[in-house]
């Protein structure tokens, strides 16, 4: 007899029944189903922690490290460091999500979409936020203690006292929201450098002039919900005008870092030109339509920057060893 059907009759006696043709089907079918379902779970995550919109802010923590090393330190503690970044973006991301979900459009927010319940969307960014300050402390005290703030000024900007909706303050606390990645970055490499902390100061303008083309974006919104942002009290034409002085004041400070020794020239040239390049776009994209066109050449020179500082950090930090 041949065996599948001694395999056939063994299993009706366990009262199986007929072995159904589509059985093999139907359990592929539910098997891609599943996964199908994961990974569209998956994507909601990542959507929910807007993951593209801080993955170029983790540029700020290689530039501190490289700044106070001269290299990018291949060590655990740098890639443990690189993780509590990580964690906190998602956090702070997250976390503004939960308080703006009544303002923002399904497409940005899957809280305002449905596609994640608001209970476990507040337990995903509170884990992110719990697992980020913990890796902080595992590197070191004074990275634990700079974590402890950096949740902090998250914590004001999105959470119960939403100090974003403040004039100025709010522009003023998502600088420390991000510029301390720059500063996690040094004390992981092993202390602050000579500089690092005015360096620190160079890089707000970066954080500041996208913040009010965002600003400048949604300033209808914000002021339909009473957000008191500096677009909404300076209107369109001051926020841009106080963009040019926050550029021109970026150029200004790349070369008084030249004087002491924090900066290279070939640093400060390199921001002076960019800071020029940005006074420009803020003339050629001043018109309403090409704002979110305007906030995407911002982050995308913001890249062209940190990627122009990195490179002539490591190339100095290769001549210095070689000497």
């Amino acid at each position: 007899m041949p065996l599948l059907y001694i395999f056939q009759a063994k299993f009706k006696r366990l009262g199986g029944g007929d072995m159904p043709a589509h059985a093999a089907p139907a359990q592929s079918h539910a098997l891609g189903s599943r996964l199908g379902n994961a990974i569209q779970a998956l994507f909601s995550i990542l959507n929910f922690f807007r993951v593209g919109g801080w993955v170029h802010f983790l540029g700020l923590y290689l530039l501190g490290a490289v700044y106070a090393a001269g290299e990018i330190p291949m060590t655990t503690p740098f890639y443990v460091g690189f993780g509590c970044c990580c964690a906190y973006l998602s956090f702070t991301y997250g976390y503004n999500n939960l308080f703006d979900r009544d303002l923002d459009a399904p497409a940005k927010n899957p809280i305002t979409a449905g596609r994640i319940p608001f209970n476990q969307a507040r337990y995903l960014a509170l884990t992110a936020g719990l697992a980020g300050w913990v890796l902080s402390w595992l590197v070191s005290v004074p990275a634990g203690l700079l974590a402890t703030g950096m949740h902090l000024a998250s914590w004001l900007y999105s959470g119960p006292f939403q100090v974003k909706r403040i004039f100025i303050a709010g522009s003023l606390t998502n600088c420390l929201i991000f510029i301390p990645i720059f500063t996690m970055g040094m004390l992981i490499s092993g202390g602050a450098a000579a500089g690092g902390f005015f360096m620190a100061l160079v890089f707000c303008p970066s954080v500041m002039i996208p913040q009010l083309a965002h600003e400048i974006q949604d300033r209808e919104s914000d002021l339909k919900a009473g957000v008191q942002t500096v677009a909404v009290k300076a209107g369109k034409k001051k926020t841009i005008g106080f963009m040019r002085l926050l550029a021109l004041f970026r150029a200004l400070l790349g070369w008084v870092g030249f004087f002491p020794g924090y900066l290279a020239a070939g640093d400060a040239l390199l921001i002076s030109a960019i800071s020029l390049f940005e006074i420009g776009l803020m003339s050629l994209y001043s018109h309403e339509r090409d704002l979110a066109k305007m906030r995407l050449f911002f982050r995308f020179s913001n890249i062209i920057l940190g990627l122009g500082l990195l490179a002539l950090w490591m190339l100095r930090g290769r001549l210095e060893g070689a000497i």
